[in-house]
């Protein structure tokens, strides 16, 4: 079965309702979030490159509005050893 997400007005027939094309095209993004991020493990090397350069040209191109699937990597506060600086000899 086919369905339609199209959501430019221009575009749509007139038979198509863009609330439930804009929800059709929701769900399926959705679906292919999940299943992208439920395979990372046996994900190929190039393809997750792929998709961190994607992943930033999209949060250069719409600063503020990133989703993480993880809590955001938060800076570790550098802490110095004791003895780091004593030589050897």
């Amino acid at each position: 079965m086919l369905v339609g997400m199209e959501i430019d007005p221009e575009k749509m027939d007139e038979a198509a309702d863009p609330k439930v094309n804009t929800l059709q095209l929701w769900l399926t993004a959705q679906r292919i979030f999940s299943a992208v991020t439920r395979s990372t493990p046996d994900m190929p090397q190039e393809l997750a490159e792929m998709l961190v350069y994607v992943h930033d040209l999209v949060k250069d191109r719409f600063p503020g509005e990133e989703v993480y699937i993880f809590p955001p990597p938060q800076p570790q506060p550098q802490t110095k050893l004791p003895f780091t600086n004593m030589s050897p000899f």
